[in-house]
């Protein structure tokens, strides 16, 4: 068992891939399906990636929406909480992270589910998105090539996270090095 995963579970998510016996790091968006101006996970991409034998364990963002006021949305963002626009928009994360969830159940992946402000707090993250990949940089200084641009925020909190649950099952990373490829080291 080599790899220890950090998963953010939105659209625009990522799926981090941290090699616990090489140090290294290897990022995947989260595989999509298109269709027209709409889209959604790609169930048979994402159950081939988690389709191996060498996975130790997965850390799970959290994901729950919570209706409410923009001034209600900040004040629960600050504590570690998400609301969003509609009921509907609600369902659909549900179902996306119900579906992570279920994939790293069918292929008998050890999971813990954690909640940002937990994670961050843990491993003296900022609470905000946008310092999300300064501040993985400077966990990872040679992976910043993983979140080049703003939008890369997903594979950073990704990272982050497989970084997090790496220490929370006693590994300790130094000098983290980014790879290109995924390979396979089934036991």
């Amino acid at each position: 068992m080599r790899y220890v995963v950090g998963i953010d579970p939105g659209l625009s998510g990522a799926i981090a891939f941290l090699d616990i016996t090489k140090a290294t790091l290897f990022c995947a968006d989260m595989p999509l399906k298109r269709f027209g101006y709409r889209s959604e996970i790609d169930r048979e991409a994402l159950g081939r990636l988690f389709d191996r034998e060498d996975i130790m364990h997965a850390g799970l963002e959290a994901a729950f929406i919570i209706p409410g006021t923009a001034r209600q949305r900040a004040a629960d963002e600050a504590k570690g909480r998400s609301r969003g626009g509609s009921i509907g928009q609600g369902l659909k994360i549900g179902q996306n992270w119900g579906l992570l969830d279920g994939v790293l159940a069918a292929h008998f992946i050890p999971t813990t589910v954690v909640r940002a402000l937990e994670w961050k707090r843990a491993i003296n993250c900022p609470t905000e998105k946008s310092k999300a990949i300064e501040y993985a940089t400077t966990l990872m200084p040679a992976c910043k090539s993983w979140w080049p641009r703003q939008k890369d925020d997903g594979r950073a909190e990704a990272a982050m996270i497989a970084w997090y649950i790496a220490e929370e099952i006693g590994i300790e990373l130094d000098d983290v090095q980014p790879v290109q490829e995924l390979v396979r080291h089934d036991d």
